[in-house]
């Protein structure tokens, strides 16, 4: 004789089977709908590879040389170097993140809680639906100056599309251009001039610093000479000279403008180490 207990029992098992069955079969299909799938670690598609679809995650990287591919879709904390060949379609999931420095996209869909950034320049998004966002983006190319446009199709906004702008090529003048390490001197000073159509009075102060080496010094003093179009900034010397060697070195100076764009300059000065008597 059953009870309502046993019956109970008969239940629950009876739905833990129908529940269960169709999520491992979810799951399964997860796996099973992409040519390639990637759980973790680091992958690249060089060039000549091709590629039906390809599923990402748990952490994966690639890195897209060339090739091609049909569908990429990305999941789980992904990211996506994409430096050229074609891909037809790019769907970015979850934290996923793509970079794309080059190549030729179909189509792309984006969740909200992905990002895209896009090193390119002239890049223009031309929305043509409501909440869907439908619409196309066009550009060019951060590393090879070509042209591009693709679609937008998805359910979600897409402001977290990043557009990284191309450095502006600044003139960029350091004194003096030969530095004794054992000189006692104060300053190293730069003289900026930026591409025309652009004024050195755009750029904010605290964005400029000095690099060498993966070390970063920030002016001490700055001057916008805005009658010429010319930034002059004084640098500790002391404080580069502490990271500098003997030798033909490369310094680089960069810097923002207020309206998000940057700039990048470099010169060469010759550092020695003169004993002093």
């Amino acid at each position: 004789m059953r009870t309502y207990k046993n019956r109970g029992k008969e239940v629950k098992r009876y739905l833990y089977t129908f529940l269960l069955i169709p999520l491992l079969v979810c799951l399964f299909l997860r796996n099973v709908q992409a040519d390639t799938v990637w759980e973790s670690g680091h992958h690249e598609i060089n060039d000549g590879d091709v590629y039906g679809e390809i599923w990402m995650y748990n952490d994966c990287t690639l890195d897209i040389l060339g090739g091609e591919v049909s569908r990429l879709a990305a999941y789980d904390v992904t990211v996506t170097d994409w430096f050229g060949g074609q891909m037809l379609i790019l769907w970015a999931r979850d934290d996923s993140i793509v970079n794309i420095y080059g190549g030729t996209l179909g189509d792309l869909w984006a969740a909200e809680n992905s990002l895209i950034n896009l090193y390119a320049y002239d890049v223009i998004y031309h929305p043509t639906g409501g909440y869907y966002n439908l619409g196309w983006i066009e550009g060019r190319y951060l590393d090879n100056d070509l042209y591009f446009e693709f679609d937008l199709a998805g359910p979600d906004t897409f402001s977290h599309m990043n557009v990284v702008p191309q450095p502006l090529d600044a003139e960029v003048d350091v004194r003096p251009k030969t530095l004794d390490l054992k000189s006692k001197g104060k300053w190293i000073t730069c003289h900026i001039w930026l591409p025309a159509d652009y004024n050195v009075a755009d750029i904010e102060p605290n964005s400029i610093v000095l690099e060498y080496d993966g070390n970063e010094i920030e002016p001490e003093w700055l001057w916008f000479n805005e009658e010429q179009n010319i930034l002059m900034a004084k640098f500790s010397r002391s404080a580069l000279q502490e990271i500098l060697e003997p030798g033909d070195i490369e310094l680089t100076v960069t810097g923002f403008l207020n309206d998000g764009s940057y700039f990048i300059g470099t010169d060469t000065i010759k550092v020695i180490n003169k004993i002093h008597k």
